[in-house]
This record gives C-alpha cells, sequence and structure tokens, in this order.
C-alpha cells in the first residue's frame, strides 16, 4: 500500500463572526480500522501565518499530536501540510478573517496497515505474559534470537502465532514495545 493510501482526509469548515475575540479551533477526528480504537476526537487551538497558513508551533504541535496516535511520521508530516495549505485556502477565503470564528474539522480515517495500535500490543503482552511458558527439553535446543542465547534444557520458552520460540521472558518483553515476530515480523 502506499502511504498515501493509508489514511483520507475530509475537510469541513464551520465558521460564524465573533463578537469578542475569534476562535480558532481545529478538531481531528480519527477513525481507525484494525484496531480496537474506533473513533478519537483531539481539538487543537490553532494560529496562521500572515499569509494564512498554520504558524510553525501549530504545525508541530499537529504532527506531534498525530505521532502520539500512532501514525507515521511520514504520514503525520504529510497530514500537517494538506491541513495546512487547507486552512490557508479557508483563510484567503474569508472577508473578514480577523472577526471570524473559525472551527476547521480534520476526518482522518487511517487504515493502519498492517500495524496494530499500542493498545493491541498491550493486550498481547499481557496475553503473552499469562501464558504457560514451557520448558524446554534435551532435543529443543534453539537460539532466542532476541537475546542471542540457546534455549537450554528446563528454560521457559514461549512462541508467537507464527510459530517462531523465544526465551519466555525475552519474548514478553519484546511484546510490550514491538507489534510484530523479530524474525518475521509477522504481526502480533
Amino acid at each position: 500500500m502506499e502511504p498515501d493510501q493509508d489514511y483520507s482526509l475530509i475537510f469541513e469548515t464551520e465558521t460564524h463572526h465573533a463578537t469578542y475575540g475569534a476562535t480558532r479551533m481545529l478538531t481531528i477526528n480519527i477513525h481507525r480500522f484494525k484496531t480496537n480504537e474506533d473513533n478519537v476526537s483531539i481539538p487543537l487551538e490553532f494560529a496562521t501565518t500572515n499569509v494564512g497558513s498554520l504558524t510553525e508551533s501549530t504545525f508541530t504541535i499537529l504532527q506531534y499530536t498525530l505521532i502520539c496516535q500512532n501514525i507515521s511520521t511520514y504520514l503525520c508530516m504529510r497530514i500537517a501540510e494538506k491541513t495546512s495549505r487547507y486552512v490557508s485556502e479557508v483563510v484567503s477565503s474569508l472577508n473578514n478573517y480577523e472577526q471570524t470564528n473559525v472551527n476547521i474539522i480534520l476526518h482522518l480515517t487511517h487504515f493502519n496497515p498492517p500495524s496494530v495500535n499500542m493498545m493491541e500490543i498491550q493486550t498481547a503482552a499481557s496475553d503473552l505474559e499469562s501464558e504457560m511458558a514451557i520448558q524446554t527439553t534435551k532435543d529443543e535446543y534453539e537460539e532466542c534470537t532476541i537475546c542471542m542465547d540457546m534455549i537450554s534444557e528446563g528454560q521457559d520458552m514461549n512462541s508467537l502465532q507464527c510459530g517462531h520460540i523465544y526465551h519466555h521472558e525475552c519474548i514478553t518483553n519484546w511484546v510490550k514495545i514491538n507489534e510484530s515476530c523479530p524474525l518475521c515480523r509477522e504481526t502480533i
């Protein structure tokens, strides 16, 4: 899947006359597939430059907000750039921007391929921790590719759905911070 096919954006704009101090809000509505999180809504205040694009600080806050939602850095940059261009178009279309409340709603559908979100990683780690670790027998010596030590007789081991075997402690710690098998990269 090409990076731009990982997401879709739809912008919506709400404006009305400000009676006292115009407000600028950017509401990010994120809908994800392949995760336990259906919808996330994040409101952000925004500021614009004299040419109407997002200020550097607003642009950076938008990027970091998206990164915190487990969206790749590349996609965060692309989304922030498109949002800034859209804001600029909105600002230039308004007759009296200084006296107008602006709420821009960014509907982001994130297809999340093939990764999973942090909640799912934590669930997988919890499931693996609670699984019964199997002790090796004489004939089952393999190398744990996480710590690079041999899995020796009597040590606790565990495997992922793909069948790769690791020390129980090694793989339990691995899945707390990674979303795939260390060998074949199959999603947990």
